[in-house]
Protein backbone atom coordinates (compact mmCIF):
# COMPACT_ATOMS: atom_id res chain seq x y z
CA UNK A 1 0.00 0.00 0.00
CA UNK A 2 2.55 2.30 0.58
CA UNK A 3 3.99 2.09 -2.62
CA UNK A 4 1.08 3.26 -4.53
CA UNK A 5 1.01 5.83 -2.43
CA UNK A 6 4.39 6.88 -2.80
CA UNK A 7 3.66 6.57 -6.50
CA UNK A 8 0.49 8.82 -6.16
CA UNK A 9 2.36 11.36 -4.97
CA UNK A 10 5.23 11.02 -7.04
CA UNK A 11 2.47 11.38 -9.61
CA UNK A 12 0.97 14.56 -8.05
CA UNK A 13 -1.99 12.95 -7.86
CA UNK A 14 -2.07 13.12 -3.76
CA UNK A 15 -0.98 14.98 -1.00
CA UNK A 16 -0.48 14.01 2.74
CA UNK A 17 -2.26 16.03 5.50
CA UNK A 18 -1.32 15.54 8.68
CA UNK A 19 -4.82 14.54 10.94
CA UNK A 20 -5.34 16.56 13.73
CA UNK A 21 -4.65 15.67 17.35
CA UNK A 22 -3.02 12.31 16.17
CA UNK A 23 0.68 12.65 15.29
CA UNK A 24 0.55 9.31 13.43
CA UNK A 25 -1.89 9.40 10.85
CA UNK A 26 -2.55 11.17 7.69
CA UNK A 27 -5.26 11.95 5.24
CA UNK A 28 -4.20 11.43 1.58
CA UNK A 29 -6.19 14.73 0.07
CA UNK A 30 -6.79 14.10 -3.82
CA UNK A 31 -4.84 17.23 -5.51
CA UNK A 32 -6.29 19.39 -8.66
CA UNK A 33 -4.16 16.93 -10.80
CA UNK A 34 -5.71 14.33 -9.28
CA UNK A 35 -9.47 15.58 -10.42
CA UNK A 36 -8.20 16.94 -13.70
CA UNK A 37 -7.41 13.51 -14.39
CA UNK A 38 -10.47 11.83 -12.98
CA UNK A 39 -12.44 14.18 -15.29
CA UNK A 40 -10.79 12.99 -18.49
CA UNK A 41 -10.94 9.16 -18.10
CA UNK A 42 -14.84 9.51 -17.18
CA UNK A 43 -14.99 12.02 -20.96
CA UNK A 44 -12.76 9.15 -22.20
CA UNK A 45 -15.10 6.57 -21.22
CA UNK A 46 -18.41 8.67 -22.09
CA UNK A 47 -17.49 8.77 -25.33
CA UNK A 48 -16.70 5.49 -25.76
CA UNK A 49 -19.95 4.48 -24.35
CA UNK A 50 -21.85 7.04 -26.72
CA UNK A 51 -20.78 4.57 -29.21
CA UNK A 52 -22.35 2.05 -27.76
CA UNK A 53 -25.97 0.59 -29.14
CA UNK A 54 -28.25 1.56 -26.75
CA UNK A 55 -29.54 -2.34 -27.11
CA UNK A 56 -26.13 -3.36 -25.79
CA UNK A 57 -25.96 -0.76 -22.71
CA UNK A 58 -29.11 -2.21 -21.81
CA UNK A 59 -28.14 -5.54 -21.24
CA UNK A 60 -25.23 -4.48 -19.16
CA UNK A 61 -27.11 -2.47 -17.21
CA UNK A 62 -29.57 -5.63 -16.95
CA UNK A 63 -26.51 -7.92 -16.17
CA UNK A 64 -25.02 -5.82 -13.19
CA UNK A 65 -26.74 -7.40 -10.28
CA UNK A 66 -25.46 -10.75 -11.63
CA UNK A 67 -22.00 -8.95 -11.91
CA UNK A 68 -22.43 -7.73 -8.66
CA UNK A 69 -23.38 -10.74 -6.81
CA UNK A 70 -20.85 -12.80 -8.85
CA UNK A 71 -18.03 -10.11 -7.46
CA UNK A 72 -19.84 -10.79 -3.72
CA UNK A 73 -19.58 -14.22 -3.89
CA UNK A 74 -15.52 -14.06 -4.87
CA UNK A 75 -15.09 -11.34 -2.16
CA UNK A 76 -16.32 -13.45 0.19
CA UNK A 77 -14.55 -16.53 -0.78
CA UNK A 78 -11.33 -14.99 -0.86
CA UNK A 79 -11.74 -13.34 2.80
CA UNK A 80 -13.15 -17.07 4.30
CA UNK A 81 -10.03 -18.57 2.32
CA UNK A 82 -7.54 -19.58 4.08
CA UNK A 83 -4.91 -21.51 1.95
CA UNK A 84 -5.51 -23.63 -1.37
CA UNK A 85 -8.20 -25.86 -1.04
Amino acid sequence: MSTAIRALEAGGLVVRDQLEGNARSVALVPTAQASTSVARINAYWTTLLREVPDDVLAEAVNATPVLAAIAEAIRRRSEGASGPG
